[in-house]
């Protein structure tokens, strides 16, 4: 997905960085765009009036995901089939999305391509990711997280009616029926497109300590009237089903403040499978693991928590998030290695406190007062007796 207006040559560039990145070879780096796809002298016969039935609708269900290409006005978000394509990736949890602009490479004179992915790219760590991200622009970030995926502009009208009826599941938009139909849908959409950017963009904000004011150092001209908390954001999309943050290694800004806002940020429903990594982040306490057990929501059924290295951390933290534990939890897996402040106490009132529907679990407690790993549940209950 991208803007015509864009050089051929950043264009080109783009597709090459992403392929790179995911280790693409020749025969699988495939990619459908519609400028080269569509005949555009007869766009009538490939688009047609049942947007179901035209080329864009049927390479987006066919495609592993959708790689959207930014320029540096982000005008993709106000271009309805754009918007479109997002929609239907974004609706589709199966689907990847990849996000690829030309920007001003990090320490150099020059600009190059630079892509934010909605998880680790094959072989990389999430530090890695980080680190890869750090540098995506702000501005886009900021646009992303305010875009109205059904404000986009068609050079056809006709073309945004198709859309939106499309959007409407096929409703009558004549109707109020139809059009709360619609409405229901398009928040959906925008909520998990916001939310995906506010996820996106966490480690950048907590870096720079604007998680409740993202665009508090923005430009008037990409900035609406009120302040973007992001906690806020992601609490929105309560059809989330899968949420996943790395913040390791984060030493100097991941600290008490800044977990719990993310605590307060975790959908209250609808969330199925939630995985957090905080590996390294030392300064972090009791306190944190407090917020997060407070707010696991009912209904979860996978929960994934990295604390490694987090010294601080003691039995008092274990227990808060044994206590918060939901009872329709399924698949547990908890990493303490090296915090020396956990000892067999913790692990009784995690035993105690373990929901009777977790069917497996797996846990690191190396170089704590246990001093050992658990590869699976039998072996966690037979220890703690």
């Amino acid at each position: 997905s991208h803007w015509w207006g864009e050089p051929i040559v950043s264009f080109v560039s783009c597709c090459q960085k992403h392929s790179s990145l995911r280790r693409l070879n020749d025969a699988s780096a495939n990619y459908w765009v519609c400028g080269y796809a569509n005949r555009q002298h007869e766009l009538e016969l490939e688009i047609g009036r049942d947007i179901t039935e035209s080329s864009f609708y049927k390479a987006l269900h066919v495609a592993d995901g959708l790689l959207l290409i930014l320029d540096q006005d982000a005008t993709p978000f106000s271009r309805i089939w754009c918007d479109y394509e997002l929609y239907a990736s974004i609706t589709a949890p199966d689907k990847m999305l990849d996000i690829v602009t030309m920007a001003q490479l990090p320490g150099k004179n020059q600009a190059g391509a630079q892509m934010l992915s909605k998880s680790p790219l094959p072989g990389e760590s999430a530090v890695a990711k980080s680190v890869r991200e750090q540098s995506f622009p702000l501005s886009l970030l900021l646009q992303g997280l305010q875009v109205c995926l059904e404000n986009g502009d068609a050079t056809i009208q006709k073309d945004k009616d198709g859309i939106l009826f499309e959007m409407g599941s096929h409703a009558d938009l004549t109707t109020a029926a139809g059009q709360e139909l619609l409405q229901q849908n398009l928040k959906r959409a925008n909520d998990a497109l916001h939310s995906t950017f506010a996820i996106l963009a966490w480690p950048q904000a907590m870096q720079r300590g604007t998680l409740l004011d993202f665009g508090k150092n923005a430009k008037r001209s990409v900035l609406g009237k009120q302040k973007l908390k992001l906690p806020e954001i992601l609490a929105m999309d309560d059809a989330r089903e899968v949420l996943e943050l790395s913040l390791a290694h984060f030493e100097d800004t991941c600290l008490d403040s800044a977990v719990k806002i993310l605590a307060s940020g975790l959908p209250s429903r609808g969330l199925k499978d939630l995985r957090l990594s905080f590996e390294g982040c030392n300064r972090i306490t009791d306190q944190s693991l407090t917020a997060l057990g407070s707010r696991f929501c009912q209904g979860l059924r996978k929960l994934y928590l990295d604390f490694i290295g987090c010294v601080k951390l003691t039995d008092t933290g274990l227990s808060a998030i044994a206590a918060g534990l939901p009872s329709s939890l399924e698949d547990l897996e908890l990493h303490f290695a090296g915090c020396s402040g956990i000892t067999s106490s913790g692990l009784g009132v995690l035993r105690d406190r373990m929901p009777k529907s977790v069917q497996t679990f797996s846990g690191t407690f190396k170089g704590t007062g246990i001093s050992r790993n658990f590869p699976n549940l039998e072996e966690f209950l037979a220890f703690t007796g």
